[in-house]
């Protein structure tokens, strides 16, 4: 969000919507993107860890109230909230952005209605768990889901993909070794 002011706005106009529903009607959207704008808001003090979880159980716990592409958005959303506060330094976020992957990879909710799983899911998929050294599942999830790229180029994805696995894996097992010479 470009500001303080902007999380503000939206947070204040999804108070009006829910204060406009009728008594009784509960929205999970509106609920999802409360608890994401409460995030967000300057003031807020919610540790990051705690908020990852929250917005997870909110989506989660309403997920068949939810249209599967809106479930799919705010699951993307979801994502990439974890993902920044573990390059900001958050490893234990980290941890529970992958255990989420794991899970949409699973449930194959990245995948599209015609099976198809988008080029940006799949780099971004290997490259978070890359980043987090989990070396066998990306291995693993570049051989089962290379047949499943939507894209004229997923043989060039899946190579790229394969060089950045070979790349991080080399790149760590040379930190592994110099630290047993110290």
């Amino acid at each position: 969000f470009n500001s303080a002011l902007e999380v503000k706005n939206k947070t204040a106009k999804i108070r009006i919507l829910e204060e406009q529903m009728p008594s009784g009607i509960n929205l999970p959207v509106l609920r999802f993107y409360r608890e994401y704008f409460r995030v967000f808001d300057s003031e807020s003090k919610i540790k990051t860890d705690t908020a990852f979880m929250t917005l997870r159980a909110v989506l989660f716990e309403n997920e068949e109230h939810i249209d599967r592409e809106d479930f799919v958005f705010m699951l993307r959303m979801l994502f990439q909230f974890g993902a920044k506060a573990y390059e900001d330094g958050n490893k234990e976020c980290g941890n529970q952005v992958f255990e989420l992957l794991r899970l949409t990879n699973h449930r194959k909710l990245w995948h599209n209605f015609n099976g198809k799983l988008s080029e940006y899911a799949f780099s971004n998929s290997v490259l978070f768990a890359l980043k987090m050294g989990e070396f066998d599942w990306v291995h693993k999830f570049i051989f089962d889901n290379a047949d499943f790229i939507d894209s004229d180029n997923s043989k060039e994805i899946v190579n790229y993909n394969l060089a950045c696995f070979h790349f991080y894996r080399a790149r760590a097992q040379s930190i592994d070794i110099s630290n047993d010479y110290e």
